[in-house]
């Protein structure tokens, strides 16, 4: 090598290497811009729904949704056709009805149990107690929603069901 003599990198090379860095850093910004408006998308359209709260899996199936507030008229199903149908409301943390308000805690998924008051177990026998203490740790789940309609169970915990049946609501 000669002195003073610098190795020189061709200017069209610097220019195509330029131009390719250029070009990387701009497709790179469309696919982050299309990337963010394809998760506005997403979130609409989760949310598009105004009734209820709709939990989905990866294959779009509904797992679960929540109820909102609003008056509900519960129907129970056939083989809890014994039950009585009443009118309740909710309002955040709270459930009334036409005799007391309870306060209920929603959970994940579309569960919420409700707080029943305490009561004086005394006078009951050990069966009574023993249904108490069930239905104190029980909860309702929204299996299914269509519109102003919630299919839900009635549960004391995965294997035991007390009750299924709909809340429709009325408002």
């Amino acid at each position: 090598m000669k002195k003073g003599k610098e190795d020189k990198i061709p200017k069209p090379l610097l220019v195509i290497n330029n131009f390719i860095i250029v070009c990387g850093c701009i497709a790179f910004i469309v696919g982050l811009l299309l990337f963010v408006k394809y998760m506005i998308e997403l979130d609409d359209k989760y949310n598009s729904n105004a009734t209820a709260l709709i939990h989905k899996n990866i294959n779009n199936e509904v797992i679960s949704c929540e109820i909102l507030n609003g008056t509900y008229k519960t129907i129970y199903d056939k083989q809890f056709s014994d039950y009585p149908e009443f009118i309740f409301e909710i309002t955040d943390d709270s459930l009334f009805t036409e005799e007391q308000r309870y306060k209920i805690e929603r959970s994940e998924y579309g569960t919420f149990s409700i707080e029943y008051p305490e009561i004086n177990q005394d006078s009951l026998t050990d069966f009574q107690k023993t249904l108490h203490n069930y239905s104190k740790d029980n909860f309702y789940r929204i299996t299914t929603c269509n519109g102003n309609y919630y299919k839900f169970e009635n549960m004391v915990n995965l294997h035991i069901t007390i009750s299924t049946g709909t809340f429709i609501k009325l408002n």
